[in-house]
């Protein structure tokens, strides 16, 4: 078996737009984001991310539905091609990921709050950046804006790791 793509850490917190690049096989993503879930299926790590992910997924989904949303989701992929990833996503919750119920858990829906603030960072990025800081673990993520925002903030920035630049 050759080496991983992207070694992961022994926990981490995963970014709705990893498993997105995963299920719905994102050109220039699929091959990071494989490497990533592979590792955490075959036991090499832990993946957390809070319970909004569904939500997120959900959201990213319909993105992709749509041919008049932002030239990045621009697909227009069919509803079937939809379906088929969303039930992918279903298959790999059951056994790898460790859903945090970060809106239940106050330390994790505060820090949140803190970070919209003062970094004007949107709620999903918030939890999943806050999960990061409060389990001290890394949040690997595709998305640069999370990384270019989270750069202005000390405390936050070696948690936020840009997969395919940083990892």
């Amino acid at each position: 078996m050759s080496a991983p793509l992207h070694p992961i850490p022994s926990e981490l917190v995963v970014d709705t737009s990893v498993v997105v690049a995963w299920a719905f096989k994102e050109q220039g993503r699929v091959a990071s984001a494989e490497s990533i879930i592979n590792q955490v299926q075959a036991g090499s790590g832990r993946a957390y991310v809070p319970e909004l992910l569904w939500a997120e997924f959900q959201q990213a989904a319909e993105r992709k539905l749509h041919a008049n949303w932002v030239a990045r989701d621009r697909l227009g992929l069919s509803q079937p091609h939809v379906e088929s990833a969303y039930q992918s996503m279903l298959q790999l919750s059951v056994g790898w990921l460790m859903m945090l119920p970060a809106l239940a858990e106050p330390a994790v829906r505060d820090e949140a709050w803190q970070l919209r603030l003062a970094l004007g960072i949107e709620s999903y990025d918030a939890h999943f950046v806050a999960l990061a800081l409060l389990y001290d673990v890394e949040l690997w993520t595709f998305d640069q804006r999370v990384c270019s925002l989270a750069s202005a903030d000390a405390r936050v920035r070696h948690s936020i790791k840009l997969v395919g630049v940083d990892v």
